[in-house]
């Protein structure tokens, strides 16, 4: 059986005690919409604050955006520009799509295997001088910076699917959106309540001008 994340959120309003069910996060249902709200942000936090194998990325390759300075280095006749990492850097990779939170950047296995690579130096920075293939600037891009040729990337990936979740994770994640669920669900029947007393009094302030 296929698991989607309307069922998760449905197994949360049954938890709750709300007797309304959605059939999409995007139909517009006041469940609906506190579901769409906090549905990926209860996801993504749990992946990154807990730990789960399912989320683990190990020795992932990163894509090389920006190589090492030129021979020599830098001087009058061959000054830094942006086409290369900013200075302190060798190489500029670009950061997974599915990374939510780098742990280390590894260096590659070298002919004598290291059972044991130590993480090196590594800064996360963001980079708008990145230009696309029409050459034209693309927008800001989230990048590492490292001295590390060949670096390998450590992480806690976003995993969307439920179908890929363990029993544990399912629970928590159904728990968490149930506490996210309930204060939502509640703040807007407040706020529905408030608006019906505001059209109500300009109802009879209405009609009260008109006697």
């Amino acid at each position: 059986m296929t698991v989607a994340p309307e069922d998760l959120v449905n197994q949360a309003l049954v938890e709750i005690g709300y007797s309304e069910r959605i059939a999409s996060l995007e139909e517009g249902t006041r469940a609906a919409d506190a579901a769409l709200e906090v549905y990926r942000q209860v996801r993504d936090e749990l992946l990154r604050a807990g730990g789960f194998p399912l989320a683990r990325r190990a020795n992932i390759p990163l894509a090389l955006l920006k190589g090492p300075p030129p021979p020599g280095g830098y001087n009058p006749g061959q000054p830094w520009s942006a086409q290369y990492p900013p200075p302190g850097f060798l190489y500029q990779y670009g950061y997974p799509a599915d990374c939510l939170e780098l742990k280390a950047i590894v260096p590659p296995p070298g002919a004598m295997f290291d059972l044991d690579p130590k993480p090196a130096v590594f800064r996360v920075d963001n980079d708008n001088s990145l230009i696309d293939r029409n050459g034209a600037a693309t927008a800001q891009q989230k990048v590492i910076l490292s001295n590390l040729k060949g670096a390998l990337a450590v992480y806690t990936g976003r995993v969307t699917d439920p179908n890929l979740w363990d029993a544990s994770f399912v629970s928590l994640v159904v728990k968490r959106l149930g506490e996210k669920l309930v204060r939502a669900l509640r703040e807007g029947e407040a706020v529905e309540k408030i608006e019906r007393a505001e059209e109500a009094a300009l109802t009879g302030a209405a009609e009260a001008n008109r006697g």
